[in-house]
């Protein structure tokens, strides 16, 4: 359903505003679409045309966490299930991967029953 509103909205619901800028709509479903790079203190967006745009946001979704449990902050990440370019990983999921685990140390020494990070066994599924 977000896909069919992007694409739809301005028609469909009364008063939605769809983002026009590029960059301000990079996400898992459409990344595959660009090319990246890190500029001075910015992520820069690069289309096949070779047109340049500035990364306002990325649409994080589908990052899971799984516990391990041979030590505390062992994590397993998973990105999702399509395979994603190096820049993307080097650039957008490694450094976001990076902070949630240091703010999660933070909030084990206050409390250390919780888990900001939802993490989770993972169970094998054959289907």
């Amino acid at each position: 359903m977000d896909i069919f509103i992007l694409k739809t909205g301005q028609r469909v619901l009364k008063g939605f505003m769809s983002f026009k800028h590029l960059g301000g709509g990079i996400a898992l479903w459409n990344i595959q679409d660009y090319s990246f790079e890190n500029g001075n203190s910015q992520i820069i967006g690069i289309k096949a045309t070779r047109e340049k745009f500035e990364v306002i946001f990325y649409h994080f979704h589908y990052v899971r966490f799984y516990s391990n449990k041979l030590a505390r902050f062992a994590t397993q990440v998973e990105l999702g299930r399509i395979n994603l370019a190096d820049d993307v990983i080097y650039i957008f999921y490694k450094p976001f991967v990076k902070l949630l685990i240091q703010l999660k140390r933070k909030i084990f020494l206050v409390d250390s029953s919780f888990d900001p990070n939802g993490s989770s066994k993972k169970l094998i599924n054959w289907k």
